[in-house]
């Protein structure tokens, strides 16, 4: 039985990989439970899910509640879905950890925290170090992710492995659909607001656009918590700036939104896989990306910009107003049959 702790997953990107992977174990009739929050357990089935209130709750308060769940299972793997091994291990189970957070990679985010997050994230990486060894095998989005962490944790490189995986059928059954409708001036970002999604600078760029007399349309989906973004999207709106922000929406009605666009443009400063940018490139539109490492191991984008560059980013979106560009490839491939294959083996 495959036990998964999915504690850390919160939403976003990580959702819905953790909804596609549930998918794919349903499909081929193995046995799973997924230890998660309760606001989140919706997507499983009763007897795929171990429910916890974790609104408030320590490293410790997480490694007990492991712990209790691995011996109410006895799983043969525990599968970390959310960067952090377990408090110990076990020689009677496989435990893998899969590794998508870049915050807690100092050689790759760069970027400035308040004190809370500086705390949180430090916190997070001793404890990685303290346990790393508590995982037989370490999974990665990327080859550029993979190659940081085995430097910086001083990871055994034969403990890790790259192995991407999305929901590639469906969009390849997007990409055979017509997206005739696409807006030849609409460009869409799906990305919640945190800072290193880069929303400023991106509206900054808007601006920039609109003293040019530009006002192609740009669609969002910021989260309501964010009240400095949404004040500098009303802003831009009463100037006569077209931006709509449709806030949190399922993965599908994105998808859609996605399709009534020809352009997606994707200024992040950190990302793991950049979901926003397969599902983009996969319903026919153009990628205008961040000029970035782990931007170009994903895919192959229709042009890039500086993203610490507001200016950069109205350019390449005035380029792609006035000039047909090339289409966007991708370089990854769904490698979740590898995944699943590693999640059964237990050399016990």
């Amino acid at each position: 039985m495959l036990l998964i702790d999915a504690l850390n997953t919160k939403g976003g990107g990580g959702l819905v990989l953790l909804k596609y992977l549930a998918s794919e174990l349903r499909v081929r009739n193995i046995e799973f439970q997924v230890l998660t929050r309760k606001n989140l357990a919706t997507f499983l089935n009763q007897n795929e899910r171990i429910e916890h209130s974790l609104s408030k709750f320590g490293w410790f308060a997480r490694n007990k509640i492991v712990s209790v769940a691995v011996q109410q299972t006895n799983p043969t793997t525990l599968f970390c879905f959310g960067n952090t091994p377990p408090p110990k291990a076990w020689n009677s189970i496989s435990t893998i950890t899969l590794f998508q957070n870049l915050h807690l990679l100092r050689s790759v985010d760069t970027l400035a925290y308040g004190l809370k997050n500086r705390l949180r994230y430090n916190l997070t990486a001793r404890t990685i170090k303290k346990n790393l060894r508590h995982s037989k095998h370490w999974v990665f989005q990327s080859d550029y992710i993979k190659n940081n962490f085995i430097k910086e944790y001083q990871a055994d490189s034969n403990t890790c492995v790259t192995l991407p995986f999305f929901n590639d059928q469906h969009l390849v059954t997007l990409a055979k659909t017509d997206n005739s409708n696409g807006q030849s001036d609409r460009f869409i970002y799906v990305s919640h607001g945190y800072s290193h999604k880069n929303h400023a600078r991106l509206l900054d760029a808007w601006e920039i656009l609109l003293k040019k007399n530009l006002r192609p349309e740009l669609t969002l989906t910021i989260n309501k918590e964010c009240d400095a973004i949404l004040s500098r999207i009303e802003e831009l709106r009463g100037q006569g700036a077209r931006i709509e922000n449709l806030g949190i929406i399922p993965q599908e009605e994105a998808i859609e939104a996605t399709r009534k666009c020809s352009y997606v443009i994707y200024p992040t400063l950190l990302e793991t896989l950049g979901l926003g940018m397969v599902e983009g490139m996969m319903s026919g539109c153009r990628v205008l990306a961040s000029d970035l490492p782990f931007v170009h191991e994903v895919i192959k984008p229709s042009a890039v910009f500086d993203p610490y560059d507001s200016n950069s980013i109205a350019d390449v979106a005035e380029q792609a107003l006035q000039h047909n560009l090339p289409k966007t490839e991708i370089r990854i491939k769904n490698c979740i049959d590898d995944l699943i294959t590693l999640l059964q083996a237990n050399d016990r």
